[in-house]
């Protein structure tokens, strides 16, 4: 690429081969941020304005009872953000994994 400055390698060669690398890495780094539990129950335990919505859906269970309908509820509801971005970027994950496994 004559002429071009190293940015413009990086955006027209580099970055288009590392973009199923990186939507692969958003998703599974998403679901580990998102789902994390350990965390925010050691730091943001002291008052319920402060939880993240795992620490919430830990509530509905105590010593005798289970709530189901709220519980099954809010697992639903916590699931459809990931849900959604993982078919925003389905295709990016698949044409990472189908690239490596095409012989060039």
């Amino acid at each position: 690429m004559d002429g071009c400055t190293r940015f413009q390698i990086y955006r027209k060669i580099v970055f288009p081969l590392l973009t199923p690398i990186i939507a692969t890495i958003l998703i599974v780094d998403g679901l580990w941020i998102w789902n994390d539990f350990l965390l925010p129950l050691l730091l943001l335990n002291q008052e319920p304005a402060r939880w993240t919505l795992p620490l919430f859906q830990a509530q509905f269970k105590n010593e005798y009872a289970f709530d189901f309908n709220l519980a099954f509820a809010s697992f639903l509801l916590s699931m459809a953000p990931m849900i959604l971005f993982y078919v925003f970027m389905q295709k990016k994950i698949m044409a990472g994994v189908t690239q490596g496994a095409i012989k060039g």
